[in-house]
């Protein structure tokens, strides 16, 4: 599934503050409710064939998402995966200086944080977007 990303407003057709129950109507997926950490104090939708889970705040408000293949977020008219972490970072860093990367990926002022899971930043494979408020 393609996911617009309009940062601070949506991700998709989920808008940050909306009920869980309008995002479960909104998702044609199973759902499966889980506890992110053991001391967590909401439950998490993961809309595991999608490559999406909605987090909550203490009010089931959709307060974060993340983003996992197959999903595919589009930022601007570009798709965010399919290419090397290297050029994901560069394009970032030219649309926004503040972009801040380490060595578990970078987060920049659209809220977006992508981590890589290879060392090897000239290939695409393993990715997590998150998404916030």
């Amino acid at each position: 599934m393609q996911f617009e990303l309009r940062p601070h407003q949506l991700v998709g057709p989920i808008h940050f503050g909306m009920r869980r129950e309008e995002v479960r109507s909104l998702i044609p997926a199973a759902v499966r409710a889980f506890k992110k950490t053991p001391a967590g104090t909401t439950l998490v939708d993961a809309f595991d064939d999608e490559g999406l889970h909605v987090y909550y705040d203490e009010q089931d408000k959709c307060e974060a998402v993340e983003l996992a293949a197959p999903a595919v977020p589009v930022l601007e008219g570009r798709i965010l995966i399919g290419q090397s972490f290297a050029k994901l970072r560069d394009w970032l860093l030219a649309n926004d200086p503040e972009t801040e990367v380490d060595a578990s990926g970078l987060s920049c002022r659209f809220r977006i944080s992508q981590t890589s899971t290879l060392r090897d930043q000239t290939r695409s494979a393993g990715w997590l977007l998150s998404l916030r408020v």
